[in-house]
């Protein structure tokens, strides 16, 4: 039986009052003309949330690679950040929480009836 919109928006508060016990800083890239036909980008403040971040050292969670050189093969952690489910988040934003950059791989927006949204990320900071 489907819940009616009345019992999912006190859900989500329940579940954003409970989890998301963090603040995130949205920033978001901008690119700026410098008049040489060249650009130049900058990140700034697009939004703060509550969030929760975490990761979890198994393999299932280094899916992503990366190739120093030479033929040697790394893992690269992923972060999962959970959000409140209308939060303003792209696919180019970097989110900084608890001193610590991040920048975001994908995100689960638009799924039907989400509690919460959930973004991976990479840490760059």
């Amino acid at each position: 039986m489907p819940i009616d919109a009345s019992e999912l928006a006190d859900l989500r508060g329940d579940m954003q009052g409970e989890m998301l016990t963090d603040t995130c800083q949205v920033q978001r890239k901008t690119l700026t003309d410098n008049g040489g036909g060249r650009g130049s980008q900058a990140y700034v403040n697009a939004g703060t949330y509550p969030a929760r971040m975490w990761t979890k050292p198994t393999y299932r969670d280094m899916t992503e690679t990366v190739q120093p050189g030479a033929g040697n093969v790394s893992a690269q952690v992923l972060w999962t950040v959970i959000l409140p489910f209308d939060a303003d988040i792209l696919a180019t934003d970097r989110l900084v929480i608890a001193g610590q950059t991040l920048e975001v791989s994908e995100r689960d927006k638009g799924r039907t009836d989400a509690l919460l949204m959930q973004v991976l990320c990479k840490r760059i900071g």
